[in-house]
């Protein structure tokens, strides 16, 4: 016979059954692999001894931080080119004393699909840049390259 200080204690895994018991356990597990205590995990691909797919590689730029305002510049125009977009020129400004950020203007003319993965490569490449504005334009309808005007944020670039 159980005493009634232990019927308290397996009373809810009681009513929660194999299912909840299951849940508990998943969650705990996810909160150590979360929290850090399981090292190394997830697997990196390198060690995993899986080298990553080409169009994969290309795909996802590198994560890079920096202080200044130059390197994600210079990094947002090589991706640009590398997907096929041409930016003609920049502007960049900074916001008031209360915002530590800069605003950079760029018009830009490409393939949709081409700005399409300029815009998504640029904001996976640096966790601190926005795109705070796009607008888009055809000269003729039959034109396939697009006029875009983006307006980023890169918060803290005026460091």
């Amino acid at each position: 016979m159980i005493g009634p200080e232990l019927s308290a204690v397996r009373s809810p895994w009681r009513t929660l059954g194999w299912p909840g018991l299951a849940g508990a356990l998943a969650l705990g597990a996810a909160a150590a692999v979360g929290s850090g205590l399981v090292p190394g995990w997830p697997p990196s691909s390198a060690s995993a001894g899986q080298a990553p797919a080409p169009a994969e590689a290309s795909a996802a730029p590198q994560r890079l931080a920096s202080t200044s305002v130059a390197d994600p510049l210079a990094r947002l125009l090589a991706l640009a080119a590398q997907e096929g977009v041409s930016v003609p020129r920049t502007e960049q400004r900074t916001r008031g004393a209360g915002e530590a950020g800069t605003r950079l203007h760029m018009p830009a003319r490409g393939a949709y699909s081409d700005l399409r993965r300029f815009i998504e490569a640029a904001l996976m490449a640096d966790p601190r840049l926005a795109l705070e504005s796009l607008q888009l334009r055809r000269q003729t309808p039959e034109d396939p390259m697009l006029e875009a005007d983006l307006v980023w944020w890169l918060a803290g670039g005026s460091r």
